[in-house]
């Protein structure tokens, strides 16, 4: 199941900042990532940081932990990323056929 993207117009007030704070450092720092709907919701793994946010403070701290003290070269991590990704989707589609 997945978390429907949260509209800013929708969110309550406490929640906002955020919102604001993930939709700024998502700007800056993945650049080309697709994170937002046209109505401002952001979408992918951001939008259940927002649904839930006793968890998803929490997982917005440390996601940007991880992005502030990467020491992989950029084309590396990238490489390292594609690799992580297309052996995880291998083992969803064998998952998906033989289940």
């Amino acid at each position: 199941m997945r978390a429907a993207p949260f509209p800013p117009g929708e969110m309550p007030a406490e929640l906002r900042p955020l919102h604001d704070e993930m939709g700024a450092y998502i700007a800056e720092h993945l650049k080309g990532f697709v994170s937002r709907r046209d109505d401002g919701a952001l979408i992918g793994p951001f939008a259940p940081m927002l649904r839930f946010p006793a968890f998803g403070r929490a997982a917005w701290i440390y996601t940007k932990a991880l992005i502030d003290n990467a020491s992989l070269p950029k084309p590396a991590h990238e490489v390292a990323i594609l690799a992580t990704g297309r052996r995880s989707t291998r083992a969803t589609n064998f998952t998906r056929m033989s289940g």
